[in-house]
């Protein structure tokens, strides 16, 4: 599912988390919170076992983002344990969902796009 807007950039928020909820609350508040919000959250468990009461309520936390408009990309580590491979897991499918395929541009363009956007859609 993409759900970022043709000519915009993704701006992700990459969340790797580990049995930690109350600070995995305190960070999705945090984005939540922010005026220029990301269009795709690329949360990664990194759990060391397949689940338990600290693992993230995926269903709950995919169902707020898209509330919000943001794209949640929901994922379980798939490399190495620990924040690298889980870092490196969501780049992976970040990519692997948005190819870039337009050059970098500077954070002013982004914020121009951005702002014209979320104004037309207010």
């Amino acid at each position: 599912m993409t759900m970022t807007h043709p000519g915009l950039p993704v701006l992700a928020a990459l969340v790797p988390t580990r049995d930690r909820l109350e600070l995995l609350d305190r960070a999705l508040r945090s984005i939540w919170d922010q005026s220029l919000k990301p269009n795709v959250l690329v949360l990664i468990d990194d759990a060391r076992v397949e689940a338990s009461e600290h693992s993230p309520d995926f269903e709950t936390i995919a169902a707020f983002a898209l509330r919000l408009g943001i794209e949640p990309i929901l994922l379980k580590n798939r490399r190495s344990p620990g924040l690298a491979g889980a870092c490196n897991t969501g780049l992976d499918e970040l990519q692997r969902r948005h190819p870039a395929e337009q050059k970098l541009e500077g954070i002013s363009a982004f914020q121009s796009k951005w702002r014209h956007l979320y104004m037309a859609n207010s």
